[in-house]
Formats: C-alpha cells, sequence, structure tokens
C-alpha cells in the first residue's frame, strides 16, 4: 500500500516538473508543425494544378489566336481573289440583244474602246 502511495506522490511529482510541461508543449508543437507541414504540401499542390490550368489556358489561347489569324488572312485572300477577278475584263452573250457584253475594269474597258477607234479611224 504505502509502495503504491509512494509511487503515486513519485508520478505526481514527476507530472508537475518543468522537463514533463515542456516535453508535453513540445509534443503538442510537433504535432501543430506535422499539421502545417501537411496544409503547405496541400498549398503547394493546388497552385501547382493552378498553374498548369493557367499554362493550359494560356495555350489554348494562343492557338485560338493562330486559328483566328489563319481564318483571316484565307477570308483576305479569298477577298483579294474575288477583287481581282471582279476587276479582270470579261466577255459574255446577252442572248436577248444578240450581242456580246464586255464587263470588269471601266477604265480598261475605256482605253480598249479607244484603241480600236484609234485603229478604226486610222484605216
Amino acid at each position: 500500500q504505502k509502495i503504491e502511495t509512494d509511487m503515486d506522490q513519485l508520478r505526481e511529482f514527476y507530472r508537475k516538473t518543468p522537463e514533463v510541461t515542456l516535453m508535453g508543449q513540445v509534443a503538442e508543437l510537433k504535432g501543430q508543425l506535422a499539421d502545417s507541414e501537411r496544409r503547405i504540401e496541400s498549398l503547394k499542390a493546388e497552385k501547382a494544378e493552378i498553374h498548369l490550368a493557367k499554362e493550359q489556358f494560356r495555350s489554348n489561347v494562343h492557338r485560338l489566336a493562330r486559328a483566328l489569324r489563319r481564318e483571316r488572312d484565307k477570308l483576305a485572300s479569298k477577298k483579294a481573289n474575288n477583287d481581282c477577278e471582279r476587276q479582270q475584263l470579261h466577255l459574255t452573250y446577252d442572248p436577248d440583244d444578240k450581242s456580246f457584253v464586255m464587263g470588269g475594269n471601266q477604265d480598261e474597258i475605256q482605253r480598249i474602246l479607244t484603241d480600236l477607234n484609234r485603229i478604226s479611224q486610222s484605216q
């Protein structure tokens, strides 16, 4: 009995020593440190995912810009070709008048008509 009470007293005394109190605080702080490290690693992983998503978005924006530029260039090229074709001289037959009609660039048509008139007058 006495030995047990002595042991209990010794344990109580030991629990109240500053070393044991400090060891308890150290253990609590180690737990907090581990929790903080886990949160830091989680935030780093989240940051990496966000960075990857940002880079993918940036890549997609650049790809879209290139596609848009290609389509604009195609459209401009097609428009230039259409303008060029519209300006070229062409001859069509009008079945109602039973005559040929020349179309295209009016300046070019006028120049040709002037040349033809000059040739016919010189003969």
